[in-house]
């Protein structure tokens, strides 16, 4: 009987909890998946529950919804109840309004989606202030079959 010794491997991987694998694909494909479309800012950010108080102003791109493309004040307060306001106000975080949705769903960080180069942040330290509020300690599922 022979035994052969593995003096040397090497292995490449990336995290399975890698945000933004998908995006980097080379060849990125078509799959069906749930999608979801925010027709009404101020209502779906004010009815999401949150995890931590932020005040923050989205410069929201939506040009399929005109009443959507344009600045909302995000006001969270402690117990992660939100108000959603239009405003005059400079904004802090460019996106649009599909990246809106991937976080209002909880699969794609606004960090992450920044780092993908999606989201915008015009005023540091937002990007980690929004994300924190908008995540939650349990992943979601969204399935697809009905």
């Amino acid at each position: 009987m022979t035994t052969a010794m593995i003096t040397r491997s090497r292995a490449s991987y990336v995290s399975a909890l890698d945000p933004s694998c998908p995006v980097k694909s080379e060849e990125p494909t078509t799959v069906d998946s749930l999608w979801l479309r925010l027709i009404d800012v101020r209502a779906a950010l004010t009815a999401r529950g949150y995890s931590s108080a932020c005040d923050v102003v989205l410069d929201v791109v939506d040009p399929v919804c005109p009443w959507n493309q344009r600045a909302w004040r995000l006001s969270v307060d402690d117990q992660g109840v939100a108000t959603c306001q239009p405003t005059g106000d400079e904004a802090d975080v460019r996106l649009p309004v599909q990246a809106l949705g991937a976080a209002y769903l909880g699969s794609r960080s606004i960090a992450a989606q920044a780092h993908q180069g999606r989201v915008t942040e015009l005023k540091p330290g937002t990007l980690r202030r929004l994300s924190r509020a908008m995540s939650s300690d349990r992943e979601p599922v969204g399935a697809t079959q009905f």
